[in-house]
This record gives structure tokens, sequence and C-alpha cells, in this order.
């Protein structure tokens, strides 16, 4: 019986410093990763406010509801962020999944806005990208708060 207490012990011991390994390398490898989305997020902020609407303006002389569109382009997806996050939990997706997806359709919008002919199609492509581009954050929250440890999340956030 004390054999196998001994044993029983023993494993448990293992799986904590095995399940707290695991923790620390998923804790490394998302703020490694972290530094990089936030590095491009401030470069797309810097793009999406400023850059696109000035060339909207100089490049296709754009109207002024196409301008309005182009400003108000965050705001909207900021406001459609519910409906975004209804259509990943009916699908039961996992945060990172769901932000992957969003962040390539994303891609895909901004790609074929870079390559649009007219302006109407420029300003389709690129306000359906940020619309769909902003979805990120609300799911950036809760992949944060289940990678990083209770203990350490303040100070990973804080820095990056």
């Amino acid at each position: 019986m004390s054999l196998s207490f001994d044993v029983q012990t023993s494993l448990e011991i293992q799986h904590v410093q095995q399940s707290t390994s695991d923790i620390d390398r998923l804790e490394r490898v998302t703020y490694f990763w972290d530094r990089f989305r936030s590095i491009s997020g401030g470069i797309n902020d810097a793009a999406f406010s400023t850059f696109l609407l000035l060339i909207t303006i100089r490049v296709f002389e754009a109207s002024p509801v196409q301008k309005s569109l182009i400003s108000g382009g965050l705001w909207a997806g900021i406001f459609l962020m519910p409906a975004f996050l209804w259509v990943a939990s009916y699908f039961r997706l996992h945060c990172n999944i769901a932000c992957t997806i969003y962040t390539f359709v994303t891609g895909v919008f901004f790609t074929l806005s870079i390559f649009a002919p007219t302006t109407e199609t420029f300003v389709a492509g690129v306000v359906a990208s940020m619309i769909v581009g902003v979805q990120g954050y609300t799911l950036l929250t809760r992949i944060l708060a289940e990678n990083y440890p209770a203990h350490s999340r303040g100070k990973r956030v804080g820095t990056v």
C-alpha cells in the first residue's frame, strides 16, 4: 500500500511538472508572436486611419460618401462585433481559429482592394477589410487570458 501511494504521488508530481513546463512554453510562444502582432497592428492602424484615406482622396478622387465610408469602416466593425462573436460561437470555433479566419479574410479583402480598378471596388474592399479586421481584438483578449498565467499576465501584456 505504501509503494502504490509513493508511485501515485510520484506520477502526480511528474504530471504537475509537465503541465507547468507546457504552460511556460505556451507563455513564451505567445509572447514571442504577440510582439509581431503588436508591430503589425501598429502599422495597420496607421495605414487604415491615414494612408488609405489619403489614397482615396489623392488617387481615386473619391466622393464625400466614399471618404466617410473609409473613415467609419473601423467603427462599423466595432459596431458589428457582437454579430461576428455570434458567428464564431455558432460554428463552435475556438478563439484562435476564429481569429485566424478573420485575419485571413481581412488579408483577402485588403489584397483585392490593392488591385481595384475603380473607386467603388477600392472602397468596398477597404471597408470590408476594416470591418473584418477589427474582429480579432475581442478574441485576442480571451487568447491572452488563456495563454498567460494570472501572475504574469499584466507584465506580458504591458510590455508588448
